[in-house]
């Protein structure tokens, strides 16, 4: 757009398009006026009509006129030297509404939407990466890259909303400070840019003297960013316990199973892995009428031998939950020693035979402190070996049991209370307690918990219910190969694991006083059934047999090839350590919230400073354009020549310059009055520059429509863009 001056009428300025440049003439309230507001009066139509003449060519001095042939009145003239040439006409579609969206002096629907349009999106966006990450929390920690990205991209995409609301909010308060308080044109610099470029909060501090608000809204821009970095690192990945519960096929022995099972077509292919060894009547290789206990398999004396021994349960080679750890629970039937505490007097045991009350060694005293015996008072019912008719050609009562031996034990316990008998306190300067035990072999029902870790037994605990002697059970007296073979058997089985036990306990240990060695004369000691520190029997002796025993009964399930072994599918709880994803809410929110509340809070901001200013406006340079229509910034740039180049660093003295954006009032500036100056909104000095208040902006508009002027004429200016409005 080209600008002149005619020849015609002095001081006269026009642009290309025949409408006055670069000023305005306005009104009181910097708006055109109309020269009556009579409805009667003829309506004037602007700047139709007018003619134009050639520009003369460059050197010329011939001067270019521009003439009009009006067929309406003249718009009013101001006093003094100037006339107008051109004229203008009204039209009949007037509206205040019009004027607004047309004119922009108003509050325009699309900068509020957009605040909270775009703050909307940021709290979507920051909602989104929850849900997100809630969906892969506890998920396994596949494709971490791309989730990692997307986490970083729904948090790109929240800070730049939440940050774009508080620019759109901060320019509306920037033009609030502007019209209230002056500013010099280093502040306006950094008011201008800070949002862009940070160092202006150093380079121009004074704005957090002159615009404080504004100051700490453009400070969110920078902080808000920073409150967001919290946000990827809520979703991380970490090795995490997982727990599935599923159906596990684990090994079970069924100590039921040995009743049928035939030791010369053996189940799992393998020869000499039942329980007992049987001989048979008549002997081979004739054919076998009965087959009668011999001895404990040579399997059975390994795993019970391996239990004993290494003072725990054998376990199995494998763990039926490979890579995981796991917990499971199975039951089966099995024999059980039933120990417990009996009156002394009802023992077949001797007091004299135990210390203290026994004479010393050296005068033929026994001094036992502990003795477990399994022979009965009737020596006729037990199980001999070898069996009377043992090569007989002819069964006739090989193998019969009439009995299963129970076990009974003593054991001398050091109560460590101070011993008063004077007859004894030499050797034994502390009471000694003797205790008698008894102990039944029954068949009970075993609720078994085995956890594995790390592909290795590290717990079994049996619980045991419902025991009762097989004698008692069945209901007989004697137990023999006829009429029953199998559960003869089945009996043979108990039997020969209750062996095992009672040829460990069977014995005595020894001890002459207090301060000698114990001597011993069992296999126990070796065992966890002694103690190993003072080589007495267990304080604990009952839970310790309990235990011991168990143990050596569910010992047999570590070996798959023994008749009675099963596998028996169960419910089993398994574990392992996995590379989880790991979602930790406050760590998402805490900068989330941070940052949602400083939008919040500049959209209130800025949504008070659109009802103060009247309007919207923003910072782009067609709004720079047209707040600055100000001779005496043209004089204070013509001071710097370099300056109106666009040239940097702008002089100390133009930076230090204070500036106000309000209506300037020529007669305040102390120049001559010219009508192309009169009132208008631009920067401007302190001293030329009044505030604008909503009033005048409501009654130039209601002067407006009461003139009935036609907006949007070609050449029409727009008076609310003069204001910084939006849209221009």
């Amino acid at each position: 757009m080209s600008s002149y001056r005619t020849h015609g009428v002095e001081g006269e300025h026009f642009n290309s398009y025949g409408a006055p440049s670069p000023y305005t003439p306005g009104s009181d309230h910097f708006f055109f006026s109309p020269t009556s507001p009579n409805p009667q009066q003829q309506p004037l139509r602007p700047y139709d009509d007018t003619e134009y003449s050639a520009l003369p060519a460059p050197g010329d001095d011939h001067r270019a006129s521009v003439g009009t042939q009006s067929t309406t009145p003249f718009i009013s003239d101001p006093p003094g030297r100037f006339r107008s040439r051109y004229n203008r006409t009204f039209s009949n579609l007037s509206k205040t509404e019009e004027m607004l969206r047309k004119w922009s002096t108003g509050v325009h629907w699309y900068v509020p939407t957009s605040m909270v349009v775009i703050f909307l999106v940021g709290c979507m966006g920051a909602l989104g990466h929850h849900l997100f990450n809630t969906s892969l929390d506890g998920e396994p920690a596949v494709n971490q890259l791309f989730m990692t990205r997307t986490g970083v991209f729904l948090a790109f995409c929240t800070k730049a909303a939440l940050v774009g609301a508080v620019v759109l909010s901060y320019r509306q308060r920037l033009w609030q400070t502007l019209r209230e308080k002056p500013i010099s044109v280093r502040g306006l610099d950094a008011l201008f840019s800070v949002v862009e470029d940070p160092t202006w909060f150093i380079l121009a501090p004074e704005i957090f003297v002159k615009a404080k608000v504004a100051s700490v809204m453009a400070l969110a821009t920078w902080l808000i960013p920073i409150a967001s970095v919290m946000s990827p690192g809520s979703l991380t990945a970490q090795l995490r316990e997982v727990t599935y519960d599923e159906r596990c096929n684990v090994k079970s022995v069924n100590f039921t199973l040995e009743a049928v099972s035939d030791w010369r077509s053996p189940r799992h292919g393998q020869m000499g892995f039942n329980i007992a060894f049987f001989n048979t009547t008549p002997p081979p290789p004739a054919q076998s009428v009965a087959d009668w206990y011999d001895q404990p398999s040579q399997n059975t004396n390994r795993i019970t031998q391996l239990s004993i021994y290494t003072d725990r349960l054998v376990p199995e080679r494998d763990s039926p939950c490979a890579g995981f750890n796991c917990t499971y629970d199975l039951q089966f039937v099995g024999p059980w020693y039933n120990c417990s505490r009996q009156n002394w007097d009802a023992s077949p045991f001797n007091r004299s035979d135990f210390a203290p009350q026994s004479a010393p060694l050296a005068q033929q005293g026994r001094n036992y402190i502990f003795q477990a015996i399994t022979q009965d008072p009737d020596e006729s019912l037990r199980y001999k070996l070898p069996q009377d008719g043992y090569n007989d050609t002819n069964y006739s009562n090989q193998g019969i049991f009439r009995i299963d031996p129970d076990i009974w034990i003593a054991q001398v316990t050091n109560t460590t209370r101070i011993n008063e008998d004077a007859s004894t306190r030499a050797r034994w300067p502390h009471v000694m307690e003797p205790i008698a035990l008894k102990c039944v072999h029954e068949k009970a029902n075993y609720r078994v918990t085995s956890k594995w870790t790390n592909d290795r037994l590290a717990h079994r605990k049996a619980t045991i219910t419902e025991s009762r002697t097989l004698f008692s059970r069945w209901g007989v007296s004697e137990i023999g190969p006829r009429p029953d073979m199998e559960r003869y058997k089945e009996f043979v089985a108990y039997y020969t694991i209750g062996t095992q036990m009672r040829n460990i306990l069977e014995g005595t240990l020894i001890l002459d006083n207090s301060t000698s060695n114990v001597v011993t004369h069992t296999k126990m000691s070796p065992t966890r059934l002694a103690n190993r520190k003072t080589a007495w029997a267990a304080a604990d002796l009952v839970t310790t047999l309990h235990d011991f025993y168990e143990d050596l009964v569910m010992s047999f399930i570590s070996e798959p090839f023994m008749e009675v072994s099963i596998d028996q599918e169960v419910d089993c709880q398994k574990k392992r350590y996995e590379n989880r994803f790991r979602y930790v809410p406050s760590s998402l929110w805490i900068g989330y919230s941070i940052a949602i509340f400083l939008s919040f809070c500049a959209i209130i901001i800025g949504s008070m400073s659109i009802r103060h200013n009247g309007m919207c406006s923003d910072t782009t340079f067609s709004k720079i354009l047209v707040t600055t229509r100000n001779t005496t910034l043209d004089k204070l740039v013509m001071m710097y020549p370099g300056v109106a180049l666009g040239g940097d660093p702008m002089p100390k003295e133009l930076e230090r310059t204070e500036l106000r954006f309000g209506v300037i009032d020529p007669d305040r500036t102390g120049h001559e009055s010219d009508p192309l100056l009169s009132k208008h909104t631009a920067f401007g000095l302190a001293k030329e520059t009044t505030p604008i208040h909503r009033s005048d902006v409501q009654r130039t508009l209601q002067a407006q429509d009461d003139s009935n002027m036609e907006l949007g004429s070609r050449g029409m200016p727009f008076s609310g863009a003069g204001m910084g409005a939006l849209p221009g």
